[in-house]
């Protein structure tokens, strides 16, 4: 389970039960639920296991057990094809939504992921933090604490400089240059959605990319959510009141 899971089941408002794991725990789980590897690791071409996963307890497979479903996007899809209620994808989005979370989300707002690495290992459990300090470092190339320059430093004040208005010729694209494609929507306060007045899986994916910033970094938050008319901190509040303990 991930915050973008809940949100995506709160939503349409689908029964569930949260399973809870310690990252060393994630991949002898997958294996034993028959859950395809979301990843592979970049040194060796091995495959990592990752969340978020579902077990359909409702829409059996042929064997009569449930079918493990891996990956954002893929889980997304299922939902609304097995749930067609309260749609994640209204018709006609899916090719536009699809272009959204590749060009904008993971290329873009996913630079901040700098920002929040040390401090997401900080929160996490002892069991889990050997783990996550090791895969991290072998993504960025480079020690844990060295992946989020110091507060109050350049570097550190060029992060956010670039989150608001970098260009998208740049590993990040500015929130300022999102919102101002948005804006195309009409008044913020009639279309406070990526799509205007409808929600949809885009939102979530917004909202779960910006979710981390106001816990680990409240008071730099405090200046983002009032970026673009506050566009961002309307969207994430929205988006929040989805997610409940479970």
């Amino acid at each position: 389970m991930n915050t973008f899971l809940r949100m995506a089941l709160e939503y349409k408002k689908i029964p569930y039960r949260t399973v809870w794991l310690e990252y060393p725990e994630l991949k002898p789980t997958m294996l034993s639920i028959g859950a395809k590897s979301g990843d592979t690791n970049p040194v060796d071409g091995s495959p990592v296991y990752t969340i978020p996963v579902i077990l359909d307890e409702i829409n059996l497979g042929p064997d009569g057990k449930p079918v493990p479903i891996t990956d954002s996007w893929l889980i997304a899809e299922y939902l609304d094809e097995k749930f067609p209620d309260r749609p994640l994808f209204p018709k006609g989005s899916k090719g536009l939504q699809w272009s959204f979370h590749e060009t904008i989300i993971k290329i873009g707002i996913f630079g901040t992921i700098s920002l929040i690495m040390p401090y997401i290992y900080g929160n996490l459990n002892e069991t889990s933090q050997p783990h996550f300090r090791a895969t991290r470092e072998r993504y960025f190339t480079k020690p844990l604490t060295d992946t989020c320059p110091p507060k109050g430093s350049e570097e550190w004040d060029e992060i956010w400089k670039a989150l608001e208005k970098a260009k998208s010729r740049i590993r990040i694209a500015g929130l300022d240059e999102l919102a101002t494609s948005l804006d195309k929507n009409g008044l913020l306060a009639d279309n406070p959605y990526i799509m205007g007045d409808v929600f949809s899986y885009a939102d979530i994916v917004a909202a779960s990319s910006l979710y981390t910033l106001p816990i680990v970094h409240p008071t730099e938050w405090e200046k983002v959510r009032e970026w673009n008319g506050g566009r961002w901190g309307q969207l994430l509040d929205k988006c929040s009141v989805l997610i409940t303990q479970k």
